[in-house]
């Protein structure tokens, strides 16, 4: 079960290995597709924004050379792995990228690249069975839950509520939802879903900023 509601059919797709039997002589293929020539934020070291003095500083560089680090970890411990680099600036660098060989041939690719060219890369990894790491990225549950395929490290907002609500929903326990009545209540909603869900009792206030107060007492 990846989501409350929804069951994986193994027949959708083929599912991916998730038990790998190797040997000192077995090499892995990694490739990493990561936007170096993106854009990059200013940091200014010498204090005042009207400074000269001031380095940009590439958060996917910075996070290539910490990967880089776990790699020579990995390697001091008995795995060898082939690494391949690709910079990914837009859909048509990915397009080149997926059509090279050792991206092709990798057992595994690591990609933190922005949303827009998850759907790319997403629909190439279930077509070629190969996992997808998305260290960044914070994508819907509808596009992970259909691909097995996709790693997603940062829970979805649909986990985090359903994580956060599961610890709260607890017997003799008073709930209390607060809304604010006359905006956007689309939250309000999907919490109570959830806790009518878990069979949890609650109830709901909604407010306005006029009467809060006394709405509140």
């Amino acid at each position: 079960i990846l989501f409350p509601g929804y069951t994986y059919q193994p027949t959708e797709v083929t599912a991916p290995t998730n038990t790998y039997r190797y040997s000192s002589t077995d090499e892995f293929n990694v490739a990493f597709l990561i936007p170096f020539s993106g854009k990059s934020d200013t940091l200014d070291l010498a204090g005042p924004p009207s400074a000269v003095s001031a380095r940009k500083v590439n958060h996917y560089l910075e996070f290539y050379q910490g990967a880089l680090l776990a790699v020579d970890s990995l390697k001091q411990a008995g795995l060898s792995l082939n690494i391949s680099t690709f910079d990914i600036a837009d859909s048509r660098s990915l397009s080149t990228a997926l059509q090279n060989s050792d991206v092709r041939n990798a057992q595994l690719i690591i990609a933190p690249i922005q949303n827009n060219l998850v759907n790319q890369l997403a629909e190439y990894a279930q077509q070629r069975q190969i996992p997808v790491i998305l260290p960044l990225s914070n994508l819907s549950d509808s596009l992970l839950a259909y691909n097995p395929y996709l790693i997603q490290l940062r829970p979805s907002a649909s986990v985090n509520n359903h994580k956060l609500l599961g610890n709260i929903c607890q017997p003799n326990r008073n709930i209390i939802l607060v809304g604010h009545a006359g905006r956007d209540t689309t939250l309000l909603h999907k919490y109570s879903n959830i806790l009518q869900e878990s069979g949890c009792k609650y109830s709901t206030l909604s407010y306005t900023i006029a009467r809060s107060r006394a709405a509140l007492q």
